[in-house]
């Protein structure tokens, strides 16, 4: 969850690979709520290529393991593709502790 030096941090080389997690994560969880709030303008790298930061609570609760209440910072890549739509190439997710 993207605590520094933990070695249960995950880190996502594929697209299998990151569905699997999600999937995880949907499975073992009861009740998912996900706010984002924009940190900052959208930093425009290219004419095809930005960058958006957003602060992020996460809340999870499961029957079986309880409430996490993850939040952190996500960074968004997105690409512009064919057709107008932008969409996520990379993201990355510093998130804070679970207090």
């Amino acid at each position: 969850m993207g605590t520094p030096d933990n070695p249960d941090d995950l880190i996502f080389r594929s697209s299998q690979q990151e569905r699997e997690g999600i999937l995880n994560m949907f499975n073992t969880s009861d009740d998912i709520e996900l706010n984002l709030h924009r940190n900052g303008n959208i930093e425009f790298l290219s004419d095809s290529h930005a960058i958006a930061v957003y602060d992020y609570e996460l809340n999870l609760f499961s029957l079986t393991h309880g409430k996490s209440h993850p939040s952190g910072q996500k960074v968004f890549i997105l690409e512009l593709r064919e057709g107008g739509d932008w969409r996520i190439l990379e993201w990355y997710d510093f998130a804070t502790p679970d207090p």
